[in-house]
């Protein structure tokens, strides 16, 4: 599913640019020299395009409560990159289907800088984040690929 139209948040910056993203709204971001290029990657046997974490591209989709629309077609399984800032984030998906009914799908994303909840996968361990003035943290940064699964009879 293409989120290119979606993406508004550059959560990366390099040690030599270090204030050129904000990913978590304090000035830290994703290590964008250790994050792939643009383009398609595999993670946890699932190909996804990664966004371009150079410069102060738009790389991220913030989740503020809006509709993203999954392109026509029997899907049973719905797979998702994931990372929260200031904490793990429980919460929901709702799925509309074509036929007007829906469905509750639960969701809970973790933390990028603290462990990862059960049943989820690291999906890019990095040891470093960026920071203006503190470009090695000494922490670990993590990305969950959360297993938002269902299976739909539609």
């Amino acid at each position: 599913m293409d989120l290119s139209r979606d993406m508004a948040h550059d959560g990366t910056a390099t040690a030599d640019e270090p204030g050129q993203g904000d990913f978590d709204g304090s000035g830290w971001s994703y290590d964008a020299g250790l994050l792939p290029a643009a383009g398609p990657v595999t993670w946890d046997g699932v190909r996804y395009e990664a966004p371009d974490p150079t410069g102060t591209a738009a790389n991220f989709v913030e989740a503020r409560g809006q509709t993203l629309l999954l392109p026509a077609h029997s899907h049973g399984t719905l797979r998702m990159v994931a990372a929260s800032h200031n904490g793990p984030v429980t919460t929901g998906l709702t799925v509309r289907y074509a036929d007007g009914s829906s469905t509750e799908v639960p969701l809970k994303v973790g933390d990028w800088a603290e462990a990862t909840p059960d049943g989820s996968t690291v999906v890019l361990d990095m040891p470093t984040g960026s920071r203006p003035a503190k470009a090695s943290t000494g922490r670990r940064f993590g990305c969950s690929a959360v297993p938002s699964r269902w299976t739909t009879p539609r």
